[in-house]
């Protein structure tokens, strides 16, 4: 989802970009700037102020909203001018999903089951207010439902002003009549009406109870994997090595691949560069060492495997990343099916050393089969290299670096 909305004003009769006398998010109504569209919520109130970036333009940036990455929102602009006041609306759409967190998470979550995704239908106004989550839809008016079906769940809150914050069912905190869900600790605030929230019961969204949960899972997934990548660097002048600190994950020989010299003009692809490229690892000062120099800020590009958690999409753009997947809206490049894939292997490494004492065998075996499974899906789908004429060495394949964190 991108984080800013923009507004672009123009004089209708030059064309030419022009300020209004005012700009404001409201809606012609006054209730509101932002609103969920599922339930019609207040997100931001009418009257909020805008920036004025430049002539014409005004921007809005809503990422301290910790909008839901699964549902949409209705902005609306209100412009004053000398002359009138109009509204403009546009709604606020998530990303693809497929490749965040959020989708990740969920599709990763059905293959495990006991799990499922609810939104609270009305807020507590019990003293215990601030750890119980009320949803019309779990409830169960069989009267020999018992009290214990959701012991040890975990409920992951996805949107509001408690999104990310997750709480594990206490035991037999099952209220059937009301579908009241009694949780191991407080939120801040009493959950309201209309948030929505999964519920797992094999394993916790994030890290609870110190056991690994699903993102955890995900983001091992994403370090096992690799993506093609192209690094830019500016030639110093008879040099033929290069500082690799900005890039802490470029460590094995099998991740670098060819380097190309600098392109003749704009609009044709940089030649390979003869010779090639090693890597030069010194300690802590890792390097790429090449044969041939080049001038002075000449741009040539070397093409290296990267691992999928070291390239994320956080807060609306891309870039370098050591800590991989953090908020339900961060992207990867992976495809969603090869991660869930992987990551399911590491669910079962995690169920087969915390689960029940009596199933921990069973884990140990899908873990095992998952995890061969996954690797082989893995090396046939995920990319290889090209290597330089002349490079110290001749790449034949990404099976060396597809083992790590596999043996």
């Amino acid at each position: 989802m991108a984080n800013t909305a923009t507004l672009r004003l123009e004089n209708p009769d030059t064309g030419l970009p022009e300020n209004a006398t005012t700009v404001t998010l409201s809606d012609s109504t006054a209730t509101y700037g932002i609103k969920q569209n599922s339930n019609d919520a207040v997100i931001l109130a009418a009257g909020t102020a805008v920036t004025n970036a430049a002539t014409g333009v005004y921007t809005y940036s809503y990422t301290a909203l910790s909008l839901s990455p699964t549902l949409t929102y209705t902005l609306v602009w209100k412009v004053v001018t000398a002359s009138s006041t109009t509204y403009v609306t546009e709604i606020i759409r998530p990303a693809d999903a497929s490749r965040s967190l959020l989708g990740y998470r969920r599709k990763l979550a059905s293959r495990l089951g006991l799990y499922g995704v609810y939104t609270t239908s009305s807020a507590s106004v019990a003293s215990t207010a601030t750890r119980e989550l009320i949803c019309s839809t779990l409830a169960d008016l069989d009267s020999r439902v018992s009290a214990e079906r959701y012991d040890g769940f975990s409920a992951y809150i996805t949107d509001g002003a408690l999104l990310g914050q997750q709480r594990r069912v206490v035991r037999s905190g099952y209220t059937a009549s009301s579908g009241t869900l009694l949780l191991h600790r407080a939120f801040a605030t009493t959950p309201a009406t209309a948030v929505e929230f999964e519920l797992h019961g094999t394993l916790p969204a994030i890290a609870l109870d110190n056991v690994d949960g699903l993102r955890e899972a995900i983001n091992k997934a994403l370090a096992a994997c690799w993506s093609l990548d192209r690094l830019t660097f500016t030639g110093i002048a008879d040099r033929n090595f290069y500082s690799l600190t900005a890039y802490p994950w470029l460590r094995r020989r099998d991740q670098l691949g060819a380097i190309y010299g600098p392109a003749s003009t704009t609009t044709t692809s940089p030649p390979l560069w003869p010779g090639g490229g090693w890597l030069r690892l010194d300690g802590d000062t890792p390097r790429l060492e090449i044969r041939q120099t080049f001038a002075a800020d000449e741009t040539f590009y070397v093409d290296v495997l990267r691992p999928a958690n070291s390239y994320i999409k956080a807060g609306g753009a891309w870039g370098e990343s050591t800590v991989g997947l953090v908020d339900d809206a961060d992207e990867a490049l992976t495809d969603q099916n090869l991660v869930v894939e992987i990551a399911l292997g590491y669910c079962y490494e995690t169920l087969a050393v915390s689960g029940d004492q009596q199933d921990r065998e069973k884990w140990r075996q899908m873990e095992a089969a998952q995890k061969t499974k996954a690797a082989r899906l893995r090396d046939r789908v995920l990319p290889g290299l090209e290597t330089s004429p002349g490079s110290v060495y001749d790449w034949r394949g990404t099976k060396e670096y597809a083992v790590m964190g596999w043996r």
